[in-house]
């Protein structure tokens, strides 16, 4: 795995995306940024970093695509329990809130964000992480629910390097492991720190409707499934976002 660091840079996801091709699929590259200007998270929601008080990091990892492979639609799933099994290994657990944020004592220490490319028979797959380290009021101030941190205060550059290696060493691993058996070989690891399973939820499609209903876990693609009286409903990731109606 290369590691590159950068001062400051638009978005680390998007950087990675836009890189050309080799001819044959490269090693994985790490990017950890001290702060984005144009973070991204789901559905293009903007993710505020600040210099010291978040980490922000993509890991680029390519494939050579080859009939009947492993889609990368469970892919997000897979990197939440990877990066939740680093961070309780360091002490701090953490649940995971469908699809792709990593929650703390019911408030959002982090998000996951994976984006695919394809370039003729290569597929790059970037998963972009953002961790909260320490407080930050103007971070506080633009987010849209409250904040959890992994740090009282700030940790110095050898720490925070040396969680994003362990994390991007991690996510790699994970990736093969996804390549070759799917969302299958990290469901059971999922439905333990799934936060959302039988509690009452609100689900909010894209055209603004809403419906509720009782969260119950996910299905074999990573779609969430949701109960109405009594009938299971499938949500999608990218086409619909959950909020939880009471949190532990």
């Amino acid at each position: 795995m290369r590691i590159e660091h950068v001062e400051e840079i638009g978005s680390t996801n998007a950087e990675l995306l836009l890189r050309p091709f080799a001819v044959e699929a490269g090693e994985p590259v790490l990017l950890v940024a001290r702060h984005q200007s144009a973070g991204r998270g789901r559905r293009g929601r903007q993710w505020a970093s600040r210099a010291g008080s978040s980490l922000t990091c993509s890991l680029a990892l390519e494939r050579v695509l080859r009939p009947g492979q492993t889609p990368l639609s469970g892919l997000s799933l897979a990197a939440g329990v990877t990066v939740a099994e680093v961070l309780a290994r360091l002490g701090v657990p953490v649940r995971l809130k469908w699809p792709n944020d990593l929650m703390r004592n019911a408030a959002k220490l982090g998000g996951i964000l994976v984006e695919a490319r394809r370039a003729a028979a290569i597929e790059r797959a970037v998963i972009g992480v953002g961790l909260n380290l320490a407080s930050d009021p103007l971070v506080a101030a633009d987010a849209a629910q409250p904040i959890a941190t992994l740090f009282e205060q700030p940790p110095d550059e050898t720490v925070r390097l040396g969680l994003a290696e362990a994390l991007g060493r991690s996510l790699a691993a994970a990736f093969e492991r996804f390549d070759a058996q799917g969302l299958a070989a990290f469901a059971d690891r999922w439905r333990a720190l799934d936060m959302l399973d039988g509690r009452a939820v609100t689900v909010i499609e894209a055209d603004g409707r809403c419906w509720h209903g009782e969260a119950g876990g996910i299905d074999a693609d990573g779609r969430l499934l949701v109960y109405v009286d009594g009938r299971q409903h499938a949500v999608v990731a990218g086409e619909v976002s959950v909020r939880a109606l009471s949190l532990p």
